[in-house]
């Protein structure tokens, strides 16, 4: 990086495991107790139930801020979730179901978030509410495929977020993709830790690249691999959403099992990677090739206006200036086959960064629905 591209670097950010293992079980006995309304019906609040997977190292350290007592009756002990989801590495995986509330007026596209778990108002934005760990990977994975919907032919979605997510962030954008594209199957969050600063950002891709074999670990579940004799849950269809620094972490996880998943003639139904921050030239050379092994259909989510992929690039020195997937850098001919799409978001922005329009954006939204509903086969 020379002197020049580190004072831009440096401007944009002053604007800006082979099974299942879950630490000692009973350091959850009573620690996550979470009061829920004592009136059944309360018709201002929505609720979602998600599934998650993480790799983040598991804290015993609960924080109960306060019991606030909202309107309708609705009590709610808060606590801090991002103390009890750490941002370190983990030795394991935990596994479970959380419930996240919002406000039932909240419209398509909206990104009411709160600026962290310690200040959650479930009256007024995403909120985690309650978390269940699951010690057993096999229950976990029938209580997933056993709750699948009717929607998109009983799919599961897999959402894995980008850098800079704490847990309980990624739970409310896991929760937003549920209801806005309608998704009526369930899912599957897989958190890493990489909440852990902007000017973290090498520590950051060391982290997703040790993440990769948890994520594996997560498909090795769902889709039963080393498994045998008959599986009374049949391999589910999956989707996969991968975003930011998420979609280098689902790229390096799909590259590792694409050999075994060929040979099983299994693959994703759609993958998505939204505002990729991922090296062209190594996806160019390593993904691009097989990636109708990866996926049915692929979708790429790029914008010219993203700054913070504007300042990735001068964050990898292995890249040439620019040459980030999310930053519309795909749009060549060498990219232009069936199996792959891409869609170039051009509306105002909501965010300095410009990297979240996924989420804010009705017609980009409606583009993921799209292609997670009509995918080249089933």
């Amino acid at each position: 990086m020379n002197l020049q591209h580190g004072i831009y670097a440096i401007c944009l950010l002053a604007a800006l495991a082979s099974d299942f293992a879950l630490a000692d079980e009973s350091i959850f006995d009573g620690a996550l107790k979470i009061e829920r309304p004592k009136i059944a019906n309360i018709i201002s609040l929505k609720s979602t139930s998600i599934y998650f997977a993480t790799n983040r190292k598991i804290s015993e350290e609960t924080i109960e801020i306060s019991s606030r007592n909202y309107e309708n009756g609705y009590n709610l002990s808060l606590i801090d979730y991002n103390k009890i989801f750490s941002n370190e590495v983990g030795a394991d995986i935990a596994i479970g179901q959380a419930l996240v509330d919002f406000p039932a007026e909240r419209q398509l596209a909206d990104q009411t978030y709160s600026p962290g778990s310690y200040a959650d108002n479930p009256l007024k934005n995403f909120s985690l509410v309650s978390v269940a760990f699951t010690g057993e990977s096999g229950i976990w994975r029938d209580n997933v495929i056993g709750t699948k919907g009717e929607s998109f032919g009983k799919d599961v979605l897999v959402y894995v977020h980008g850098f800079v997510t704490t847990f309980s962030t990624a739970a409310s954008e896991a929760a937003q993709l549920k209801n806005d594209l309608d998704f009526g199957g369930p899912i599957v969050l897989f958190s890493w830790p990489s909440d852990i600063g902007y000017f973290n950002y090498s520590e950051a891709i060391r982290r997703e690249k040790i993440s990769s074999d948890y994520l594996s670990a997560v498909f090795n579940v769902l889709m039963q691999l080393g498994k045998t004799g008959k599986d009374s849950n049949p391999l589910p269809k999956e989707e996969l959403i991968a975003h930011s620094l998420g979609a280098s972490l689902a790229l390096d996880t799909l590259f590792s099992l694409h050999n075994i998943w060929h040979s099983m003639g299994v693959k994703l139904n759609t993958l998505i990677l939204a505002a990729a921050d991922v090296n062209l030239t190594k996806f160019s050379f390593r993904d691009l090739p097989i990636i109708n092994d990866y996926a049915y259909k692929t979708d790429l989510l790029c914008s010219d206006s993203d700054r913070a992929l504007l300042l990735a690039q001068y964050m990898n020195p292995e890249d040439p200036p620019g040459q980030r997937l999310g930053r519309c850098f795909s749009e060549s001919s060498s990219f232009r086959r069936p199996e792959l799409d891409i869609y170039h978001f051009n509306g105002p922005l909501k965010d300095y960064e410009g990297h979240s329009y996924y989420l804010y954006d009705v017609n980009t939204l409606g583009n993921i629905k799209d292609q997670i509903a009509n995918p080249l086969k089933r």
